[in-house]
């Protein structure tokens, strides 16, 4: 017996075994057949999605090339373009799949091309998986707010707070709904609608999914967010033309809103949440001379319903009247000498 552990991958090849006597042949040599080794990729598997599957293997690190072909309920292979060891099969009709993954050698065949392995298969099938939502609308009204959406053509559905980042629409999202879902998905046709009482303090992401079975895809999403009231407020001067605001900030908002108006004149200042932390929670601010209304109102994400919250509001005296100039006299220096001579005081 003998072992070849440098043979050449995806090349034919072919073994004599010689008879020898000695240093001599002795006899007629025997060939063994064409011998390909060419490795088949490994670890294939395949997992459902939205109108499709998607399919993931690990190719043979001499492999140069990858070919992936799919058959159709029994029907001829065709060759499906993918990555190097994954492909995303989308969309595809209902029903059962088979898949080829070959790993391709270079130099192997009958032209010196690519010499394919043997061939890794799998089957697998695509189910029925609902629509998503296409439209999702949020109106506030005092201090709920009403989520309003459409029916999917396929599935119930429903909408949820979604604790995670932006979700893609149509991705799917079975393992997590199962977790957020509070109510069954409504099956009924036309749209369909969600009260909500966003608690102060709060930014929520809400999602509109569908459901069919124990399969569920993400549909478009909306922020609603109720920030708290700003608390705490008291404002005085720190120099000319300046004044310093001192409040605790109105969670969740981002940025707030500085106003101070004298009866005549009005402006205001947008501040950031870092820069009221940086500031260990103050605003400096430019003010007129002149007694002030301050207000501080949360300022909500431009892309977010929100539910207002209560401004605070604070009285700026007006600034003190300018020190007056000393009106006292004093002699001139000559004069005092004199008025210290007649005394008999030497100066």
């Amino acid at each position: 017996m003998a072992e070849d552990a440098r043979a050449p991958l995806g090349r034919p090849l072919r073994y004599a075994v010689v008879p020898l006597l000695g240093d001599r042949v002795a006899g007629v040599p025997r060939v063994t057949g064409p011998v390909l080794i060419a490795p088949d990729a490994t670890g294939l598997s395949a997992a459902p999605v939205p109108d499709g599957v998607r399919l993931r293997w690990q190719p043979h690190p001499a492999a140069t090339a990858v070919r992936v072909r799919r058959s159709h309920d029994g029907a001829p292979f065709t060759v499906v373009p993918g990555e190097r060891d994954r492909l995303l099969d989308v969309p595809l009709p209902l029903g059962t799949y088979t898949y080829e993954v070959c790993c391709g050698y270079p130099g192997g065949g009958p032209d010196g091309g690519i010499s394919w392995s043997p061939g890794a298969r799998l089957t697998t099938r695509v189910e029925e998986w609902p629509t998503p939502v296409t439209d999702l609308a949020a109106r506030r009204a005092g201090d709920r707010v009403r989520l309003t959406w459409t029916a999917p053509e396929r599935g119930g559905s429903t909408v949820v707070p979604w604790p995670a980042g932006p979700v893609a629409r149509g991705a799917d999202v079975s393992a997590r709904f199962g977790a957020l879902a509070t109510t069954a998905p409504g099956t009924d046709g036309g749209p369909l609608h969600r009260d909500l009482v966003a608690p102060p303090g709060r930014r929520l992401r809400m999602t509109a999914v569908s459901a069919l079975g124990d399969r569920a895809v993400a549909g478009p999403s909306v922020i609603v967010e109720h920030p708290c009231s700003v608390d705490d407020l008291t404002v005085y001067r720190t120099g000319a033309g300046l004044a310093e605001a001192r409040f605790r900030w109105p969670e969740p908002a981002v940025l707030a809103l500085v106003t101070w108006d004298d009866g005549t004149r009005r402006d205001e200042v947008r501040v950031p949440r870092s820069r009221h932390r940086a500031a260990g929670g103050t605003v400096t601010f430019a003010v007129p001379p002149t007694a002030c209304a301050v207000t501080v109102a949360p300022l909500p994400r431009p892309d977010a319903v929100a539910v207002p919250a209560a401004p605070a509001h604070a009285a700026l005296p007006p600034a003190p009247p300018p020190a007056r100039p000393s009106t006292a006299w004093w002699p001139p220096r000559w004069w005092r000498r004199r008025w210290l001579r007649r005394r008999g005081v030497h100066a």
